[in-house]
């Protein structure tokens, strides 16, 4: 026989299974903020553009061509360099295809390959570019 509550008052559930208090409390899946990585591209080439595009708006009130001969060369070295290394980087991804038979097991979907390997392309064009431009060709 369960006994109710006096009318007005608030019933307080008491359990005799023992706690920890010193564990926290288990927060749920859909509380835990979540990375979201199209946003953070998204923002990063948003940034990129705008720092290109005030550049090259500097440049020319300056009254600097927009291209000229050390660009154009620094461009196709840092070009090249890119897609040299690229390419390696595209051989080591194809033979650890060929020795792991299940890539999406490692969380490697094929968009996010060809992904990495863009944003991989990008950025060693930049830093070869970069360090050319410093360096110079």
């Amino acid at each position: 026989m369960t006994r109710r509550p006096p009318a007005g008052t608030t019933a307080i559930a008491v359990t005799t299974e023992p706690h920890d208090m010193a564990t926290p409390p288990k927060i749920a899946e859909e509380d835990e903020p979540e990375l979201d990585l199209k946003k953070i591209l998204r923002n990063t080439l948003v940034a990129v553009l705008v720092i290109m595009i005030g550049k090259r708006s500097r440049d020319v009130k300056k009254g600097l061509p927009v291209h000229d001969e050390m660009t154009q060369r620094l461009k196709e070295r840092a070009g090249y360099i890119a897609y040299s290394i690229t390419l390696y980087f595209m051989l080591a991804l194809l033979w650890v295809d060929f020795l792991v038979e299940d890539m999406e097991a490692f969380g490697l979907e094929p968009r996010f390959i060809v992904y990495g390997t863009l944003f991989f392309m990008l950025a060693v064009f930049s830093i070869s570019w970069l360090m050319l431009k410093r360096r110079g060709v």
